[in-house]
């Protein structure tokens, strides 16, 4: 059995992410939550309410089912989570499977939206993945992955995460990627395709400040973004653009 597959599907508990980002909104405080939020915060932004939207690797359906207005379809490998999300979230704009078949049903789409992916997969797999991902865009699409990064901190944040999280990644993180490293990735794989791309860092320190108050750290973390213009933060968004 693949070790991704058997991970997401029998060692990740059933609505994970959501239950910690719901608990975390209703007591205004913590690092976890506030991570998520603003990570869907800021990948909102590129998502119009008229968009036809694809949430690629949806997990339990939480960015949709909190921040979009638009027609959304979620894919994830994990069924129990999908399964969880649908109960929760879906709607006559919003659906979530596990089948590839019926995200064909629903293509070409605007905006894709990747989030917490292509560090746990091969260099190869990625490439594989982001071949599919364009072979359904519009032109004039965008994809928008997020991803550790790891030419900051983001090894010392992840060591102390796996001593206090009761999920251990580790086991299935493939990939260690940073600016360097998808410039690298696109211009050996890509350089050939008419897209654009550009990469840029977001959450930053600010967010620690989470374990204070949570609109705090969101304050916090958006002034440093904008007075060091995303110069540094613990994850890369990589916006791609098909002409």
């Amino acid at each position: 059995m693949d070790k991704n597959y058997e991970f997401w599907n029998y060692k990740l508990p059933t609505g994970f992410y959501d239950k910690l980002f719901s608990d975390g909104k209703e007591k205004n405080i913590g690092l976890q939550s506030t991570w998520h939020d603003l990570t869907f915060l800021k990948v909102k932004k590129f998502i119009k309410n008229n968009d036809n939207h694809l949430d690629y690797a949806c997990g339990p359906g939480t960015f949709i089912g909190n921040y979009l207005e638009c027609n959304s379809i979620g894919y994830d490998i994990a069924i129990n989570q999908i399964e969880y999300a649908n109960s929760k979230y879906s709607d006559k704009n919003k659906y979530f499977t596990t089948s590839k078949k019926e995200i064909l049903l629903k293509e070409p789409f605007d905006v894709i939206t990747v989030m917490a992916l292509i560090e746990v997969l091969s260099n190869d797999d990625f490439k594989s993945e982001m071949e599919f991902l364009l072979s359904i865009l519009k032109p004039g699409g965008k994809i928008i992955f997020t991803t550790p990064n790891y030419g900051g901190l983001m090894m010392f944040v992840e060591k102390i995460s796996n001593v206090f999280n009761t999920v251990n990644y580790s086991e299935v993180k493939l990939s260690n990627y940073s600016k360097r490293k998808i410039k690298r990735f696109m211009d050996i794989n890509f350089d050939s395709y008419e897209l654009n791309y550009k990469t840029k860092c977001i959450l930053n320190i600010g967010i620690l400040f989470s374990i204070l108050n949570k609109d705090l750290a969101i304050k916090i973390e958006n002034f440093i973004e904008k007075l060091f213009n995303n110069f540094f933060g613990f994850l890369l968004m990589i916006e791609i653009t098909k002409k």
